[in-house]
């Protein structure tokens, strides 16, 4: 008789080698393509608006669609990863986008760009989810937080580049252009990931499609590790996560990362949509409202990049609920800074860093806590509580500055939903997912 390990338990122990580097890597890829398809309407706003006389009302609808379609994406369609398969989702799910950027180059009319924006949402919420799910599973333990942080930097890195893309084009190229330059990069990465991406090992081993056996073995392989001679046991391998609770516990606590999802996310989409706009109302020229903007984009990189450096040091169910409290107070800060642009500036650079950093940290944590069998699902419905709270703030911010509040007055309200979502994420984090008994490994002959 012999004793093999869990493979998954290997992967988590193990150093990282050079072919989950290449994981990582295309995942951040595929972040960056999905934050230039996301904002790419952004960029041809004034172009469409130009063009077929669009309303104020009606452009800020057709701007939301694509994050209306997120949230409906990461919500309804990343389940269908624990039936599928999290690599044919991510194929799946980049070719409808590259689609939908093809319909919104050709839309004749609104109605048909919005369309094509909202399922453009829809396909890159259910990636966004499930490439996050395949980065921790094929993480290292010690290197998940930074992995994760790299591959949550990819979207706003990618709506930054985007932006500088379409600086350069739209005046040649027409708006138009811009979505055919979408659709040419989303579909370049489809061959890199049939051929770059490995099928996810929690999949195979807790769904057990044909060949699944020989699937792990190659994978093991591929990855510098001895090969298996039988699968774990597939109560071993359910038995093997829950033990973090049963579903009433999973329930409360996919609960509590939705709320702090949505918290984080309510302040995040507001602080970023709209801070170049208040800046500018609270008497200051566009230029230094949009270097207000561009500061909190910046900051918020780095944030993102910094909270997986953090995280090697300090556990982050601890790092997590801090790092909360400490974008609550910089909102606050913001807004009482704002006589000073000055002050504005560093206020806006602390409140990138922060909520960046939370985002980073909630993506790293959040589907870990779930048992591999049903992770995309769960981790797709906490994951779209957030997208809930990205479409939200927008429009909230818009009508607490219709009905007369102040510009200050808005972003300290802003940063109360933060402190609900440090009490609810240190609650669910109190204690670290990754702490649970070790599998039982199996025997075989």
């Amino acid at each position: 008789m012999t004793v093999e390990e869990d493979p998954r338990d290997v992967i988590a122990r193990s150093r990282m080698r050079t072919p989950q580097i290449v994981i990582i890597v295309v995942a951040t890829l595929v972040n960056m393509i999905d934050g230039f398809d996301l904002l790419v309407m952004a960029f041809s706003a004034p172009a469409v608006s130009r063009e077929w006389a669009v309303q104020p009302a009606a452009l800020g609808v057709l701007l939301s669609a694509a994050l209306f379609g997120m949230a409906v994406g990461a919500t309804a369609l990343s389940g269908i990863a624990d039936l599928i398969g999290r690599r044919m989702m991510i194929l799946l799910g980049l070719s409808v986008v590259t689609l939908g950027m093809v319909v919104s180059a050709l839309a004749p009319s609104y109605a048909v760009l919005w369309g094509a924006r909202f399922v453009t949402g829809l396909a890159v919420g259910a990636v966004t989810t499930c490439v996050a799910v395949y980065v921790t599973e094929y993480t290292p333990r010690r290197w998940r937080a930074v992995a994760i942080s790299w591959f949550a930097a990819g979207q706003p890195i990618g709506a930054m580049l985007g932006g500088l893309i379409a600086a350069a084009l739209l005046g040649p190229l027409h708006w138009r252009g811009l979505f055919w330059v979408g659709a040419g990069l989303t579909a370049l990465l489809v061959p890199v990931i049939f051929f770059a991406l490995p099928e996810s090992l929690a999949y195979l081993i807790s769904k057990r499609p044909i060949g699944a056996l020989e699937k792990v073995r190659s994978i093991l392989t591929r990855l510098g590790h001895p090969p298996i001679t039988t699968l774990p046991e597939p109560e071993a391998a359910n038995a093997a996560e829950p033990e973090r609770g049963s579903g009433t516990r999973i329930g409360g606590i996919a609960v509590l990362l939705g709320l702090a999802f949505f918290t984080v996310m309510l302040a995040f989409y507001f602080a970023s949509s709209w801070t170049p706009r208040l800046v500018s109302a609270a008497g200051y020229t566009d230029v230094e409202a949009v270097r207000a903007g561009t500061v909190f984009a910046v900051g918020g990189i780095l944030g993102t990049l910094g909270f997986g450096w953090t995280a090697t040091r300090i556990r982050a169910g601890l790092l997590l609920p801090i790092c909360f409290v400490v974008s609550a107070v910089a909102f606050v800060g913001f807004a009482l800074g704002l006589g000073s642009i000055m002050l504005a500036y560093v206020g806006a650079f602390a409140m990138g860093i922060f909520t960046g950093a939370v985002i980073a940290g909630l993506f790293a944590t959040a589907p870990a806590a779930f048992p591999a069998r049903t992770r995309a699902t769960i981790s797709g419905l906490v994951i779209g509580a957030g997208r809930v709270g990205s479409v939200c703030s927008p429009i909230l911010a818009g009508a607490l500055l219709g009905a007369g509040w102040s510009v200050g007055s808005i972003y300290i309200l802003f940063a109360g939903p933060l402190v609900v979502g440090a009490v609810a994420c240190a609650i669910a984090l109190r204690r670290p997912s990754e702490h649970r008994p070790a599998r039982q490994p199996v025997a075989t002959p």
